[in-house]
């Protein structure tokens, strides 16, 4: 698909904004990177301490924050790639079971890049 000049301009404008807009922590370092701060802060915002995956065997209350992607990726502080989870760990609770399994690890994924959507997008 080839475009005329000003058609990638009304493309854009009609596709709206790239990032969603909503809630950002204060201690933010830059509008592209999440320190690990304000990534945490905002999870916690969002869950309202509540285990965000709620699988089998779920506490309920959360105490940890999860980096579903690991922390060498780029931006891993970013609450799209965070669930804040219940158990202890990597040895019990929702945590547990992420760091165990590759289904659940996959779901975490999932479910963390939906919630920050949705809970930006509010």
């Amino acid at each position: 698909m080839t475009l005329e000049p000003g058609q990638f301009q009304a493309l854009a404008r009609a596709m709206g904004p790239t990032q969603p807009k909503g809630p950002v922590a204060s201690c933010m370092k830059q509008p592209d990177v999440w320190t690990k701060d304000a990534g945490y802060l905002e999870v916690h915002a969002r869950s309202g301490g509540l285990c965000e995956l709620g699988a089998p065997g779920c506490e309920g209350r959360a105490r940890e924050v999860d980096h579903t992607w690991g922390r060498r990726v780029p931006d891993p502080h970013d609450p799209a790639k965070l669930l804040h989870l219940c158990g202890h760990g990597n040895v019990d609770g929702c945590h547990g079971l992420v760091s165990s399994s590759r289904l659940w690890r996959d779901r975490s994924r999932v479910i963390a890049a939906n919630l920050q959507h949705y809970w930006a997008a509010s």
